[in-house]
């Protein structure tokens, strides 16, 4: 069986540690490359890894099958693309198959470099804009790429992270929305098993920097010659530049020089996933039970029924409205509340001729005063270099000014 990164420790061992903690794995010979875990009170054993994974590959050995009595079997994330169960018949065992997920995968093999991907799988007119983000970002900062793919020092490991985190809190607070990958344990969890997995290069952190400072990040597991999507992020202050889109171009650059022939966005439906990918498939949940038994029948039938529904209401948009629910009550309920930094606007500007009743600005202020994404969006705008730029506070007006070598912008708030 190929390797997979959610079947094999650590993954497995790491994950019992963090969401089975004191429950005994099992084994059985129907299922070839699975491990599970018992419900606490119902006869359903879970896969080891659960809703965590990226994808689940297993096969049967149709022949082990008297161990079901009254056990139901439940197996989460099961792609069609990586399909290695094949058709499944039996008189005794019957299976549900419920769809969940769209994932999408860009398949880089057919073309030979990176251009002729983006030829054939961009419009023109995508092409035009990717090429001008770049250009924009690079005009206005010192912009590099690197693909963290051994072991790294714990330092710039932990530092890395903490920049991963911030870009994530940032963006969900933005969109005023919960995020499962910040939940302490899920976050703790996958910071201690990438680690782990560099040790083998069998993880990767690929980081846009401005300078030495990531700005963006995207955190890959790799399987054979795929590099598998598990969480990304940006910094977004720095939105004008569609760092999104410049990273990923950067990506697709990485693996064509570096003989990768698959990358997998994974499960999830969204915008870019299908802009950048050319190929798309299915995560499904499979249910193993014992036709014989009216326990395991009724139990297999609620399960398959509860997740019909959770992909109903999925498919209305619900889970968002739900997210942004529980965002709002969580804000309520915490004890500390975080300061809200003001938005601002960038209107134009006659030159400054006298800054007598103006303090020059450093970064560190900058960031206190939260004018860190206007100044960027000025420099989107004005195509001017971060390092020709200057913010001025007026010591009696609550404004601001940002003068460039060829352009003055005045910031007000909104």
């Amino acid at each position: 069986m190929e390797y997979n990164p959610f079947t094999n420790p650590p993954f497995t061992s790491i994950w019992i540690k963090y969401f089975a903690s004191n429950l005994p794995v099992f084994n059985f010979p129907f299922f070839k490359g699975l491990s599970f875990v018992k419900h606490s009170w119902l006869p359903l054993y879970i896969n080891v890894g659960k809703n965590q994974t990226k994808g689940i590959t297993y096969q049967l050995n149709p022949n082990s099958s008297k161990f079901f009595k009254n056990h139901v079997f439940l197996i989460y994330d099961c792609s069609d693309y990586y399909n290695l169960v094949g058709d499944f018949s039996n008189r005794t065992i019957g299976r549900f198959q419920i769809e969940q997920y769209s994932g999408f995968i860009a398949d880089l093999s057919g073309q030979e470099t990176v251009q002729d991907y983006l030829k054939r799988e961009l419009s023109k007119r995508g092409r035009q804009k990717i090429i001008r983000y770049e250009k924009r970002l690079n005009t206005c900062f010192r912009i590099s790429f690197k693909m963290h793919q051994e072991n790294i020092p714990l330092e710039t490991y932990e530092n890395l992270f903490q920049y991963f985190k911030s870009f994530l809190i940032k963006r969900f607070d933005e969109k005023q929305e919960t995020n499962n990958n910040l939940d302490e344990k899920e976050w703790d969890f996958f910071k201690v098993l990438t680690f782990e997995l560099l040790k083998d290069k069998q993880a990767s952190l690929f980081v846009t920097y401005e300078d030495e400072t990531p700005i963006a990040i995207s955190l890959h597991y790799l399987r054979g010659k795929t590099i598998i999507d598990v969480i990304r992020s940006f910094d977004i202050d720095y939105s004008k530049f569609h760092l999104g889109s410049v990273s990923i171009a950067a990506l697709i650059k990485w693996c064509y020089e570096n003989s990768i022939d698959r990358i997998d966005f994974s499960k999830g439906d969204f915008e870019y996933k299908r802009s950048w990918a050319n190929l798309e498939h299915h995560f499904e949940n499979h249910i193993y039970y014992n036709k014989r038994s009216t326990t395991s029948s009724l139990l297999a039938m609620t399960i398959s029924r509860y997740f019909k529904l959770k992909r109903f209401l999925r498919d209305f948009g619900l889970n968002q409205r739900f997210h942004k629910f529980t965002y709002s009550l969580n804000k309520r309920n915490s004890k500390i509340q975080e300061k809200i930094l003001p938005s601002y606007m960038l209107i134009d500007t006659v030159p400054i001729n006298s800054k007598s009743d103006m303090e020059l600005l450093d970064m560190e202020k900058i960031k206190v005063y939260g004018l860190k994404k206007t100044l960027n969006d000025f420099l989107f705008l004005t195509s001017e270099h971060k390092t020709d730029a200057k913010v001025y506070k007026m010591k009696s007006e609550p404004y601001f000014f940002i003068e460039g070598l060829n352009s003055n912008k005045k910031v007000i708030p909104k």
